[in-house]
């Protein structure tokens, strides 16, 4: 899987191997910088999930409350009032249902610039799209506070996904303190608290009287929320691509067409080439040959050898205009497995699921005499038969 991370320094690109269990995962950075200053991924990189994630600093987060309704119309109404919850000019959005009883929906909204994720789009194709703290995943509940550039998060969640998430404050117990009351209808106690490049001694302190458990996380070289990622399911992620995507992808099917149809011919231009060649060799040859034959000649009279020799060369066999025919008579599911010419004598040695289909067209080719069956055909498991046929050519 391949991992985009969207934040105000710009997108960093990462090689996701595994996923995150007992073995852990490999991550590997492959490119980060800004969107216009990196490579657009080449065709290898297409296939597969691509997610983006939203990092929290380029992405807002609320909570609000809807009347009682489905994921589906929730979603909808969210997208009508979008714009008016978030001060962002054609902001894109997730929501995450938290909490529905029969008076109201509780749902969790992010939003962040449609315009910087599709300027994203040009270098890295993404087809699954997540904010940062969405991402997290537990088997119970619990906390995990990450300091990063200077400010402490709290991110709250369990077997659900997201719950809640705070900015934490000085002084930190109260802000702790405030985010766990505000949660513990729903999860009925944090059990543990996950603790990535934290040394705030009053942070720590606080935690272990408000948290039965704390633990010291070892530091990653990369986000945190790529370990959930990956432990995760992400089909509620998943984005359809953009129209011109869908284009650009085409155009390059088109044009990795068009380059191997170039190929193709230049070789076969080469090989003709090379063909004219020997055969114009060989005529040179033969015809020094038959000059000093002549001239060499003693009471030996060669006359009808030179004449035989003579006709032969004056109707050469063209081997591309029978390997032409052989390929367009030929039916489905069969094909040469050796071909040898001999003056005008042709054998071939064929696989094919239908022996009598290829002996009747080869038939009635004009290109083809006498058409004689060489042996017995001999049929595989999957049903198809190898024989050899001779033919006399016209």
């Amino acid at each position: 899987m391949l991992v985009g991370y969207l934040s105000k320094r710009g997108i960093e690109i990462y090689h996701v191997r595994g996923s995150n269990g007992s073995q852990g995962i490999g991550v590997t950075k492959r490119a980060s910088g800004l969107p216009q200053d990196l490579r657009p991924l080449g065709l290898d990189r297409l296939l597969g999930k691509r997610l983006l994630i939203v990092g929290r600093d380029v992405s807002l987060h609320i909570k609000r409350r809807y009347p009682p309704a489905t994921y589906k119309d929730l979603n909808k109404a969210v997208g009508v009032d979008i714009e008016e919850l978030f001060p962002i000019k054609d902001p894109s959005y997730y929501i995450k249902l938290s909490e529905q009883t029969t008076a109201y929906s509780l749902v969790d909204i992010w939003g962040w610039s449609k315009a910087d994720t599709d300027r994203v789009r040009d270098i890295f194709p993404f087809n699954y799209i997540a904010p940062e703290d969405a991402l997290f995943i537990s088997e119970g509940p619990e906390l995990s506070i990450l300091t990063e550039r200077g400010s402490t998060y709290a991110v709250a969640h369990s077997r659900e996904g997201f719950i809640a998430c705070s900015v934490i404050n000085d002084p930190p117990g109260h802000s702790i303190d405030r985010l766990l009351k505000g949660i513990s209808r729903q999860t009925g106690g944090v059990k543990r608290a996950n603790l990535y490049g934290v040394s705030d001694k009053a942070l720590v302190d606080a935690l272990r009287t408000l948290v039965p458990e704390t633990v010291n996380k070892q530091s990653k070289p990369y986000p945190v929320c790529i370990d959930h990622a990956a432990a995760r399911d992400l089909r509620d992620f998943k984005t359809a691509p953009a129209q011109r995507d869908v284009l650009k992808n085409i155009y390059r099917a088109m044009r990795l067409f068009i380059y191997l149809l170039l190929a193709s011919t230049l070789s076969l231009f080469i090989t003709n080439r090379d063909y004219d060649l020997a055969i114009g060799e060989m005529k040179d040859k033969i015809s020094a040959f038959s000059k000093e034959s002549v001239q060499e000649k003693t009471e030996d009279d060669y006359a009808d050898v030179l004449e035989e020799l003579h006709k032969k060369m004056e109707d050469p066999v063209d081997h591309l205009q029978i390997l032409d025919l052989l390929a367009g008579l030929l039916p489905e599911k069969s094909h040469v497995t050796r071909l040898n010419l001999n003056d005008k004598n042709l054998e071939l040695a064929l696989m094919s699921t239908d022996p009598l289909v290829i002996v009747k067209k080869l038939g009635e080719s004009d290109m083809f005499g006498v058409i004689r069956l060489k042996g017995t055909p001999m049929k595989d498991a999957r049903g198809i038969y190898t024989f050899t046929i001779t033919a006399e050519l016209r």
